[in-house]
């Protein structure tokens, strides 16, 4: 267990735990601020697991927003 995710033996690896299927689609912008984020981390993708890495996709309807805000 690393990061509260259990770790998978290498030889156990398939490619369903490095694949996400929705970075391609546009998110429903139709709300108050006018964007959508798609975030993608090892919740999704179990093979990012101990790397580090997330990713996200920010779609904007005309005139939409993205507040203000941190990553701690």
């Amino acid at each position: 267990v690393v990061n509260g995710k259990v770790c998978k033996n290498p030889m156990m690896a398939k490619p369903e735990d490095f694949f996400f299927s929705g970075l391609d689609k546009p998110g429903n912008t139709s709300n108050p601020l006018g964007s959508m984020v798609t975030a993608v981390n090892v919740q999704n993708i179990s093979g990012l697991n101990t790397l580090g890495i997330s990713l996200a996709r920010i779609d904007f309807a005309p005139w939409g927003l993205n507040p203000p805000h941190i990553h701690p």
